[in-house]
């Protein structure tokens, strides 16, 4: 088991401001929005997505729940950001296969190098908590259900 839930990395996550709006507001232009939410614990999350072609070109989100919420989301709007379908559909696997608890996980001889490419390995050791991966999983489905019409 890991030896605490919220890592630095989730932390600092969780508190990055960059694609973030305030509570309740949304902005001026956007193609579409998508929400999730946890029905367990109330968290709910909205993104606002503005489109260029097929690729994401813009994305910014509310959020409302807990810090493992809060990071994945922020997770999700930094990188969506220029990706097609097809590349959010194979990030969206990885993130799935790397928080299952049944799931071989992340490869354990990833180096600093890799973490630093895939900040989303932080996300991972959820695996350990198995009621919580809703928690992170809420943004990621919530972005695959929107995914056929983004085609």
């Amino acid at each position: 088991m890991s030896a605490s839930l919220y890592t630095q990395k989730l932390i600092e996550a969780s508190r990055n401001t960059e694609n973030r709006l305030s509570p309740g507001s949304k902005p001026d232009q956007f193609d579409f929005h998508i929400q999730g939410q946890n029905p367990v614990c109330g968290d709910r999350v909205i993104f606002f997505v503005t489109m260029d072609g097929d690729r994401i070109a813009g994305i910014s989100y509310d959020v409302a729940g807990c810090l493992m919420s809060q990071a994945s989301a922020a997770f999700l709007a930094v990188f969506a950001r220029g990706k097609a379908p097809e590349q959010l559909r194979a990030l969206y696997e990885e993130i799935s296969r790397i928080t299952s608890p049944d799931g071989p996980g992340p490869d354990p001889a990833a180096d600093e190098q890799l973490a630093a490419a895939k900040p989303w390995l932080a996300l991972a050791q959820i695996r350990d908590y198995p009621a919580r991966r809703k928690c992170v999983m809420m943004a990621w489905d919530a972005l695959m259900k929107q995914l056929p019409s983004l085609q």
